[in-house]
């Protein structure tokens, strides 16, 4: 189930039930801030649907909460419900999210856009390999390593540039849009839990740089690169790095 928060004139969320919750432990919002879901008829204070430890549900004392800030009483209507359903006016602008079919394709979009920037470099190393790899196998003694590192250097290193620039395009993309290469062209972004815009913090430093350097650690990285993927089954569709950066991927 998804949530909307009226505060002080302004629509957040979309939520989930827990989410919600969090922010009224940390006082990010209030039991009289507004709330509305799917099948809800009008906005109505948050208590109604979350009620404090100390009080039953239903509206708070007083008779009928204020009229919601987002649209106004129509005549039509005495009881103050907006002329138009309340669903649709929420579903016009609001944050959808992104279909996992459209996440699993800019993932391997942007995956192939790597590697075809490596794929230069580990042409020009394979045929040296292949030689050490033989004369390995005739002297029945393993690789040395150092060679291995020293040839792939000279063979893969001059074309280490296509890297930096790809880099620095998805940093430009992330931090402006919050978009990579493969999340523009599948029609998705990053945002921030609340709408606004991720930025480099959120959507470039955190998500995408710091993740992916948690993935290189030995063992570690491994077993974060297998888990991260499988949370997008979660309701809200959050993987490790959205956790990490307080993100979530909506339709552009």
């Amino acid at each position: 189930m998804r949530y909307f928060i009226g505060k002080n004139g302004q629509r957040l969320g979309p939520f989930i039930g827990s989410e919600v919750r969090e922010q009224l432990a940390a006082g990010s919002i209030s039991y009289d801030d507004l709330v509305w879901r799917d099948g809800m008829a009008a906005w109505a204070p948050v208590r109604s649907e979350f009620p404090p430890p100390e009080a039953p549900p239903g509206n708070p004392p007083g008779g009928s909460p204020a009229a919601p800030p987002f649209a106004a009483p129509s005549p039509a209507h005495p009881a103050g419900l907006p002329s138009a359903p309340i669903h649709t006016f929420v579903a016009d602008d609001s944050p959808v999210l992104a279909g996992r079919g459209r996440r699993l394709a800019g993932a391997l979009l942007d995956f192939s856009v790597a590697f075809l920037c490596l794929l230069p470099g580990i042409i020009a190393f394979w045929p040296k390999f292949i030689e050490i790899i033989q004369e390995s196998a005739a002297s029945n003694t393993p690789p040395d390593e150092a060679v291995v590192q020293r040839l792939y250097m000279e063979a893969a290193g001059p074309w280490m540039w296509l890297l930096l620039v790809l880099f620095v395009v998805q940093m430009t993309l992330l931090t402006l849009r919050g978009q990579s290469l493969g999340k523009l062209i599948c029609g998705t972004r990053i945002v921030r839990r609340d709408g606004r815009r991720a930025g480099f913090v959120h959507a470039f430093l955190l998500r995408y740089l710091v993740f992916n350097f948690a993935t290189g650690i030995p063992k570690f990285g491994m077993l974060l690169a297998i888990v991260n993927p499988l949370l997008i089954f979660r309701e809200d569709r959050r993987c490790l790095h959205d956790l990490l950066a307080g993100t979530v991927v909506v339709e552009a």
